[in-house]
Order: structure tokens, then sequence, then C-alpha cells
């Protein structure tokens, strides 16, 4: 059987963490099950005047070259560090998640791929994002609208919003009611799913917690440039005021000799072009992990490392009903700041939380099994 992922994707720089170790994680359990899958990338020709997206990818990817027109004027940018990054999750991605990029050009180009797949799953992730893959002909994609209604599944799939404009509510109601079965990643879609199509679909794990420690640490790099003891840090959002007062006080029980390794600062360039592996062993390594992100979260734990979630700034609770679905499930409530750490923020015997992922964990891949072993009617 031929699985097709239709996952997060940005025509440029997709260079997301989280977004390609969760298509990874997706890709490794369906081969797993026995499947054929590939990663189906879409690329559009929108309007004249506009450069084709699959020519802005190829350039930007071969030369660290970005093209923009603006007022009918190329505009070009050249940045060597993100094109280092880009090469990392390229080098990645062809070799760990088999992969077609399509470029859109006519409705038939969306068929070829429809006769080559026996099941679509759009998953996991913010596929369902109404700013960036409900507009245009995103939305097309990833609502499956140019599949056979009996292909269309969603694995851990996940609006990032609280709620959807009312400009794309009938449409998007009216495409996820056609899906054979959905699944979502956190309580709050599961709620938008049930008000849009009268469905319930059942919360299932992110894909990433579905692999195990020694699974994950396959294809974990150490850098050889990290200092021997150091904090990571990983915000996607504006770091919180406190963070550096926190930081003050773990490096008094650490020692000043420890330093920090801020992953998702630009400005750092030895760290910010690690590529996924690198991105898996830094989490690793690490003697504590301080972060905003979904995804850093899940890999400290798996890691049996500790760490510090601190909520979004700017994001307040659209983003953080993934995270809240998380601590809920785990337990895990108790690694969360405020204005102070956690108390016994050394203290990670993640025991008992890892017997509740085991049950998540069954009940995920019983829904993935299904998918396999349903038939077509």
């Amino acid at each position: 059987m031929r699985v097709g992922i239709i996952t997060s994707f940005a025509q440029l720089k997709s260079d997301n963490y989280g977004g390609t170790l969760q298509n990874y994680a997706l890709t490794k359990k369906m081969e797993g099950l026995g499947a054929e899958v590939c990663t189906y990338n879409f690329l559009y020709h929108i309007c004249p005047f506009h450069i084709p997206e699959s020519l802005q990818r190829r350039i930007y990817l071969q030369y660290g070259l970005e093209l923009n027109l603006k007022n009918r004027k190329l505009i070009i940018h050249r940045d060597t560090v993100q094109k280092e990054r880009n090469d990392r999750f390229r080098a990645f991605v062809c070799s760990h998640i088999p992969s077609e990029y399509v470029w859109v050009k006519r409705r038939m180009d969306y068929r070829r791929v429809d006769k080559a797949v026996d099941k679509f799953i759009v998953g996991s992730d913010q596929v369902w994002h109404p700013d960036w893959f409900l507009t245009g002909r995103r939305a097309c994609t990833y609502l499956l609208e140019f599949a056979d209604d009996r292909k269309k599944y969603s694995y851990a799939a996940s609006f990032g919003k609280t709620d959807l404009p009312e400009s794309i509510r009938n449409r998007v109601s009216a495409s996820l009611s056609r899906f054979r079965e959905i699944s979502v990643r956190e309580q709050q879609g599961a709620l938008l799913i049930e008000e849009l199509t009268g469905k319930c679909p059942p919360v299932v794990a992110d894909p990433t917690l579905l692999l195990s420690k020694e699974e994950w640490e396959e294809v974990s790099v150490k850098p050889e440039n990290l200092p021997e003891k150091y904090i990571a840090t990983y915000f996607l959002g504006e770091p919180p005021e406190a963070i550096a007062e926190h930081i003050r006080s773990l490096k008094q029980e650490l020692g000043e000799m420890c330093q920090v390794v801020n992953l998702a600062n630009r400005k750092e360039d030895r760290y910010y072009v690690y590529g996924p592996s690198e991105f898996l062993g830094t989490i690793q390594g690490a003697s504590i992990i301080l972060t905003d992100s979904f995804h850093a979260c899940i890999f400290s734990f798996l890691f049996d490392k500790p760490f510090v979630i601190y909520k979004r700034n700017g994001d307040g609770e659209q983003m953080f009903s993934r995270l809240e679905t998380l601590l809920d499930r785990l337990n895990l409530y108790n690694r969360l700041a405020g204005d102070f750490l956690p108390e016994d923020v050394f203290f990670c015997d993640y025991a008992s939380r890892k017997e509740l992922l085991e049950s998540w964990k069954k009940e995920s891949c019983d829904f993935l099994c299904n998918i396999i072993s349903e038939k077509m009617e």
C-alpha cells in the first residue's frame, strides 16, 4: 500500500525542526506498519509577474539566493548562513524522508498524485492553520479536495488557532466532512472539528512521541562545537522577561563554566546552522532545556532531560493548546514556569509519565493501523 503524507511545507525556508522531525516520525511509523510512504510537497504557479515557487525554491536551496518581485523589480538577497542550515535540512530529508515535489499548474497535476496513492494522511503539525494553509491554492491541498474521498485521513492535524474566520468555515466544514477518519493533535482542535462536522475525533499523540528514545538516538548527532556543559534555550517567540534571571539561577547550581546554547538566535551562527540531527544531539547533551517549543519539550522528555516550559509570548492561548494537551496527557504541569522556576527543576524521573505515554501511543498506533487495514468501499 502506498501512503501519501501531506504536511506543513514552506517552499523556501523549510527549516523547522519540529515540522521536519514529525514528518520523519510519521514516515518511519507507517513504514513499520508495512506501507510504502511518500511525502508530497506541492508548489504553485500563482499569477503573472510572480516568480514560480518551484524556481524560487531551486535557486534558494542551491545558491542561497532569495528572489522577490516588488513593483515588477527583481530583488535578490543572499544569506550564506541560512543556506548552510538549508543544506543540513535538505540532507536529512533526502536521507530519511522519501519525498516528491509536485508543481501544480493545472488540475491534472493533482490527479496524477491521486492515482499513484492508495491512502492520504494530512498531518501532523499545523496543516489546517487558516492563515498558512487554508487560503488560495493551498486549501485544495491541505483539505485533500483533489483526492478520492475514500482515501482521505488525517493524523494529529492541528489548526494552530482556537477558531476559523467566517469566510472559510463553510468550505472547511464541507471538505473535512468528506474525510474517512480524522484525528487531531490537541483538544481544542477536537472541539473545532466537532463544531464543523458533528464528528468527535480522537486526540492522538504527535508522531514524534510514537518513536522510542533509542529510535531517536539513531538519527541524533552531537555537534562538535558544543560546550562541555550547557543550558540549551529554544524560543520561537520573544524570550520571557524572567529568562535572564532564570539562567543566572541555574548557573549557580551548574557552575559558572556552564554556557548557554541558543538554538533560535539567528545571530549565533555556529548554532543556528544546525540541522535536525544536530538539534536532537543538542537537546540530548544539555544539562537543562528552557523553551516555548512544543517539540523541544517532547524531545527533552523522550531523552529524559530536565526542561522548563514557558508560554509563548505574543500567541496567548492560540499556541498553548497543543502544549496544554501534552502536559495534561503526560502529567507534566510541574515543568511549567511562571515568574519563578519550578521546584526541583533538575529532578526528571519520568517513569510514571512514560507509562501514560505508552497508553497514549497504543491508542494512536491503533488509529494508524486502522488506516492501513481499512478497505476502500
